[in-house]
């Protein structure tokens, strides 16, 4: 059976080798909020446990020395 492509296209690989496809919604001290068309809530998910991460829209960013960015996210492989 085919898919529907889905309107979500931020992409996580987790460490454990799970890939998750939906819209990461808001990261926050480390949790990651991503909204997914396969769960009925949305997943909150540890920073710590991503092993990479792409978006196609783009997201404010904002670093510890107050310095703001608005970026799409791309993170290397970390293995």
């Amino acid at each position: 059976a085919l898919l529907p492509v889905l309107a979500q296209s931020d992409t996580l690989w987790m460490s454990n080798g799970d890939m998750i496809v939906g819209e990461l919604k808001e990261m926050t001290r480390g949790v990651m909020v991503v909204e997914t068309d396969y769960s009925d809530s949305d997943l909150k998910l540890e920073w710590s446990k991503v092993r990479k991460v792409r978006t196609s829209s783009q997201y404010l960013v904002s670093f510890v020395s107050e310095e703001n960015r608005t970026a799409r996210l791309y993170s290397p492989d970390t293995g």
